[in-house]
This record gives C-alpha cells, structure tokens and sequence, in this order.
C-alpha cells in the first residue's frame, strides 16, 4: 500500500482509470481501516495493535453474535480470573507489638468471601498470609480471616502498611495435612461479567470549488484478482484525507479516554434534544485502571523495567514466550530508552552499536532506539501514543498490556469492536465543480463546493483487564 501521484495509475493501467474512491478500499473490508492506520496514521498505536493487527469484530446487527445480546450497542464477555482476582481490604486490623511475629494470629477484613481455609494468599507487597480458619461473615460486605505469616523465620513482622484499607491481595495456593477431610475450591468465584458499549462518531466539512480544484491523490493496493496480484487504484483528494485523519483521532480519542455513561442496567444516562441515547463506552485507560498493577516511579531504570516484566508474566497463562506492549506518552518512551542505553553501555565492552558510518562524507551517526526489550524468555515492545503525549505532556505515563491469544477462549488480548458494514461510512453532496472541483454535471446543491461525512462505530475490549500494568511518574 501507497499513495502515488496519477502519472503512476496512468502508467499501471495503460491509459485506463478505473474510478475506485477511497471510501470504496475503507468500507470494503472491516480490517482496511486498520492497513490505512498502520501506513499513514502510525501515530495512532491503539489503532495498531487492534486493527492493524486484524482485532476488530464486526458485531452483528441481527442479533447473531458470540457475545451475549443486549443491545445492539453493547459487548458482554465472561472472564476467567483464577489466581489474578483482587480482593480488597475493607478495614483495618488491631496489630500490636510485633504483629505476626511467633506465628501470631491476627484478623484481616477483606469486602468478599473469596478466600478460603488453609489458602495462602498474597499482599500488594509481596508477602504472603495463610489462613487457619473459615471466613467469618461480618456484613455483606466485610469478611474476617485468621491468618498467620508465612514465613522461615518465626521472628520475622509483618509489614503492617500492607493491610490499609484499599490494599489489596491475590490467591497464591493452599496446603492441607495428609490427614485432610476435604478441600475448598473458588469455583463460584472464579469468573467475572464484563461489559462495554459501542460509540458512534461523525464528522462533516465544506469545501470549497476552488479548495478542491487540485491534483488527485491515488492509493496503490495490491489486491487478488482470481489468484493473480494487481494493483488497484482508489482515487482520494486531500479533503478526504484530511476529514478521515480528523475522524480517526476521534476515534482514536474515545478508544483511549473514553468513559462510560451507561448504567449498571445498560440504560444509557445521556440523550440529546430529540431523546435519542448518545452511547459512550469506555475506552482502553478506563478499562485498565481498575485492575491493573501500577509503578509509581522518580527516575526509570532497568530495574523498574524488569519489575514490571516479571509481575506481567506472572499473570500470564504461561511463564514464557509473551510479548507485551508499552503504549505510553513520549516522555515514557525517552526515558526508556535512556534507562536502555544506560544498562547497555554498563553491560558491554564493546558499545559499537552506538556508532554507524553513514558513507556520505565520512560523517558518522551516533545513538541508539529501543523499541523492544527482551528479559527472560519475555519480550516488551514499547511505542509511542499522540494522544498519551497530549494528555500527560510533563510526566512520564503509560500501559502495558498482554498481547498473547487467551489459551482458553483463543481471543486476542485487546479487540477492536463496530457495528456490522458500520466501521466507516463515507459520502458526499456534490455541489458546482463537483466532488473534484473541476466537474460539471449533476449537482445536489447550489453552493460552488462540495461537502463530504465520515462516521462510524467503534468501542474497544482489553479482554483480560487484569493483565495490564501502568506506569506513572511521580509529579505533582
């Protein structure tokens, strides 16, 4: 894929143009919007690692869908969240003296009766409880649990800043004597519903005869013509590319910051002066943020990298063999890089990938980019997102996310969402001079220029939110 200037479609085509519009190449197939993205607008990296890598599920209109039906606007998915459900600390616990110390009992209040018996289960720092009776029902949503630290050295403390209310811990394992009556399982705990909606976005603009009386612009694709590869040529003016650039950042816009405004009903709570629903579903960062692990950072460093690889992993279904991605702002992607280059350069003798002769005029470039880093067996790819760079211009701020296939329901890890033959639909009223400024012919308005509409639906789905990490600089 390319543009190209019209001599190219002239010499391509002996003299004959086909008039194929861009419009026809965007609405044509739901994943073309994402090749266009990946060629043109490499700025939009939510764009990229959804459509551009063919994540995008037309929902159907018909009510015939793999996802269970609401409404036609929204997505609903099961989650499996074994060993990666949070459980959160509800109320504080009466510690004195050296609390946990001698294998101490002392009582942790969580908001749900998750945990069970004999399980051990992990703090937001790291250190693990084990729990010597059954969950004590206080309220409906507080439960007390006996717990005792597990540890080699019975005069090691607890650490008590861990259990303040708001923290957090995750299931572990559990041990049993040999003796056992029986077990427990989290089987009526172990799945979460989760939902989201579908947002629609237009845009429209006039433009002038004499703004559009200027040279075309074609849009080289190679496409299968009964098994044999042509070129085929859609024609576009610099109009078009500039109100479909204006709609993508929209897009683009609502897929990254996007905030929900339906119920927990899925009414939704915003209509306009004719009472028709305005639906907003959330996007990526609203998505994440509930769920996520996070690192609050002074300086990057190679050591904040390889933490935050290690707790990304450890939510994986396998140890091994992930690729995550860094969508972050720019100030994110420089000090990555810099903390790189630093653990490079202390970590060779050699640094001669810093220097490269570039052989006009014996000048030589000095510098490196790190776009991935790999750390056992894991690799992280990191870019940069305009509208990350926008909001978050003073500190560093980013998400990682999991890219791996789900093993259990083989979906993609974050999905692109629209409504069947919806993604994109573009038109325009011609007026006099024409679509191309140079026409003559059939008008359907007066005025001497044309107006063109762009819209479409999109949402998006981090299908396992859980698997997500943020990174934020400290500021203030």
């Amino acid at each position: 894929m390319r543009a190209v200037e019209k001599q190219v479609v002239l010499d391509n085509n002996s003299n004959t143009i086909t008039e194929n519009h861009l419009g026809q190449y965007l609405a044509k197939d739901v994943h073309n919007i994402g090749m266009w993205g990946r060629k043109f607008r490499k700025d939009l990296s939510i764009m990229g690692i959804t459509e551009g890598l063919g994540n995008v599920h037309a929902k159907s209109t018909k009510g015939l869908d793999q996802y269970t039906q609401i409404n036609k606007m929204a997505i609903q998915w099961q989650l499996d969240v074994n060993n990666i459900h949070k459980v959160y600390i509800v109320a504080s616990s009466s510690l004195s003296g050296n609390p946990g110390a001698q294998r101490e009992i002392f009582t942790v209040y969580f908001g749900e009766k998750y945990f069970n018996f004999r399980d051990v289960f992990a703090l937001e720092n790291g250190t693990q409880l084990r729990i010597v009776a059954i969950p004590k029902r206080m309220t409906s949503n507080k439960w007390a649990y006996k717990c005792v630290l597990v540890s080699d050295n019975l005069d090691r403390e607890l650490d008590t800043s861990a259990l303040a209310v708001g923290k957090w811990a995750i299931y572990r394992t559990n041990y049993f004597p040999e003796l056992s009556e029986r077990g427990f399982t989290h089987a009526s705990f172990n799945t979460e519903i989760h939902r989201n909606f579908i947002s629609f976005h237009r845009h429209s603009d006039s433009i002038s005869q004499q703004a559009n009386a200027v040279k075309e612009k074609y849009l080289e694709v190679t496409e299968d013509d009964d098994g044999t590869s042509k070129n085929v040529y859609y024609k576009y003016l610099q109009a078009e590319k500039k109100i479909l650039d204006h709609y993508l950042t929209t897009r683009e816009g609502h897929v990254v910051f996007g905030e929900s405004n339906f119920d927990s009903n899925g009414v939704c709570l915003d209509q306009d002066d004719l009472n028709q629903d305005l639906p907003m579903g959330d996007g990526l960062l609203e998505q994440v943020y509930k769920f996520a692990s996070r690192s609050n950072y002074a300086v990057m460093d190679i050591g904040a990298i390889k933490a935050s690889l290690n707790l990304m992993s450890d939510k994986s279904d396998e140890p091994t063999g992930n690729t995550f991605v860094v969508v972050g702002n720019k100030r994110l992607f420089d000090q990555i890089n810099d903390a790189l280059l630093e653990y490079s350069l202390v970590s060779t003798t050699n640094p001669t990938f810093l220097f490269s002769e570039t052989g006009k005029d014996n000048k030589v470039e000095v510098g490196a980019t790190f776009s991935t880093y790999e750390y056992g067996g894991n690799k992280i790819v990191f870019m940069v997102n305009k509208e990350l760079t926008q909001s978050h211009p003073n500190y560093g701020f980013g998400v990682m996310l999991d890219m791996e296939e789900d093993i259990q329901t083989n979906r993609p890890a974050i999905q692109s969402f629209t409504l069947e033959g919806s993604e994109l639909l573009t038109g325009f009223v011609p007026g006099l001079g024409g679509k191309n400024g140079k026409s003559s012919g059939m008008i359907a308005t007066g005025n001497t220029g044309t107006e063109f509409h762009i819209a479409g639906y999109s949402g998006i789905v981090v299908f396992n939110p859980y698997r997500s990490h943020v990174f934020e600089q400290n500021h203030v």
